[in-house]
């Protein structure tokens, strides 16, 4: 059984979500092994043990696992901000905290995080329709942002959307820098840089 957004199916049954996070798990790693152009869509079937129709249920393209990736770990960071939103943290500590979280990303081969990435800026409305309400990027750092503009922390002559989507711009930009061997830092450092950029333009001054 799925459900529908932006046009997309998605699962929204615990084995529908377990077979996209297979096919997901399994094309990574053939990606990691062999570069994404070497792996055809059959293989990803097979080592992921699924009929070829089962994976055009879950994505419309080859490259589209990139974009079911990024939800899927992107969802399970939503926990994690909601709890620091109940903490009272500020905007600088929860996008430290984040930071903390995303460095997951180096455990990763560089050259796959910079497909991930490259691909979701290259196409952020399909990246929008792979991402649940509870996982969208932009969720994550908004209602941050909102609260801090409630205790006067940051400015509120620019719109919430245009402020979170600029924070997520900034960290997914650094994280693909970063991949693609641009920098000689470590990936915590360049999230780091890039969030104060854009932390002392919306600053209330």
């Amino acid at each position: 059984m799925t459900g529908t957004t932006g046009g997309t199916m998605f699962p929204t049954t615990k084995r529908g979500r377990r077979t996209q996070r297979a096919l997901v798990n399994e094309a990574l790693r053939l990606f990691a092994d062999r570069g994404f152009d070497a792996v055809t869509v059959d293989e990803i079937c097979a080592a992921a043990g699924v009929a070829k129709g089962t994976y055009y249920r879950h994505f419309r393209r080859k490259d589209d696992v990139f974009f079911a990736a990024y939800a899927l770990n992107m969802e399970g960071v939503t926990a994690l901000v909601t709890q620091w939103l109940a903490e009272d943290l500020s905007l600088t500590e929860v996008i430290d905290h984040l930071i903390d979280t995303l460095t997951w990303l180096t455990e990763l081969d560089p050259r796959l995080v910079a497909l991930i990435f490259s691909t979701a800026l290259a196409r952020p409305r399909d990246l929008e329709d792979y991402l649940t309400d509870a996982g969208r990027p932009r969720d994550l750092v908004a209602p941050v942002i909102e609260a801090s503009q409630a205790r006067g922390d940051v400015r509120t002559d620019l719109p919430l959307p245009v402020l979170s989507h600029t924070m997520e711009v900034a960290l997914m930009s650094a994280t693909l820098r970063w991949a693609q061997g641009a920098s000689d830092r470590a990936l915590g450092d360049d999230l780091r840089a890039a969030a104060a950029a854009v932390l002392d333009g919306i600053r209330a001054r």
